[in-house]
């Protein structure tokens, strides 16, 4: 029988007890345990470990996730059909980009209601750089999946730096990430593309916040103030 000071995880067979013993492993603590017995060739297959702690594991899971969502849904004729992602939004952006393109700040809607405002329609955008670009760079239809994919990304990139900065390990921040940025309540916002750039602004600031209260500086000033900034031009 083991000592009574000799406190092991229950996983670990009676031999490998011994081996400990053998050695001259007389105490050994749970929070140690775990060190001494990679030192000593318990868990001699260091490969997933490694993989664990690779800074590409997140990439890599964001990717294959993003994929695995969407890889049908990009395309120049491809709409989200539902809600104003099929409607709405497309012909919005059409009109800002084309006032914009015209030499106009797109301050008024002559197509609605006998004209009403544009640049103080919040959900247009007017000033919102992430929707300009794409606008500009990408058909109509397009733009719109990009951008709400592309807040998707964000919001879980934002997520798991959030993780990190909280100390989680690289997995963990990973599990973080992903279950914000695709998380039901998100991911359904591509039908509603703003709500999905609210929503990857939002953990962005906090990031910036909490890295401002922690630390300071300019740099995280700068940070949450951009971040609570684009929160309101995206039309949130």
């Amino acid at each position: 029988e083991p000592e009574k000071n000799f406190i092991v995880r229950p996983l670990l067979r009676q031999s490998e007890l011994w081996r400990f013993r053998a050695k001259g492993l007389q105490k050994a603590t749970v929070m140690d345990f775990s060190e001494q017995a990679r030192q000593f060739g318990i868990f001699n297959d260091r490969r997933l470990e490694a993989a664990a702690n690779s800074p590409w594991l997140f990439p890599i899971l964001l990717g294959l996730t993003t994929l695995a969502l969407f890889i049908d849904c990009i395309g120049p004729d491809i709409v989200f059909a539902y809600r104003d992602a099929a409607h709405f939004y497309p012909p919005l952006y059409e009109l800002v980009r084309d006032e914009w393109l015209a030499g106009r700040v797109p301050l008024w809607n002559p197509l609605l209601n006998c004209g009403q405002p544009l640049a103080g329609m919040a959900t247009a955008g007017v000033f919102y750089p992430p929707q300009l670009l794409l606008s500009l760079l990408l058909p109509s239809p397009m733009a719109v999946n990009v951008y709400g994919i592309g807040h998707l990304v964000f919001a879980a990139t934002g997520a798991y730096l959030l993780a990190r900065q909280q100390r989680l390990s690289r997995p963990a921040a990973s599990v973080a990430g992903l279950a914000y940025g695709f998380s039901g309540s998100l991911l359904f916002q591509v039908y509603n593309p703003i709500f999905a750039a609210g929503g990857a602004w939002l953990v962005w600031a906090v990031l910036f916040g909490w890295r401002l209260l922690q630390d300071g500086g300019l740099k995280n000033v700068a940070g949450l103030a951009v971040a609570l900034a684009c929160s309101v031009l995206c039309g949130d």
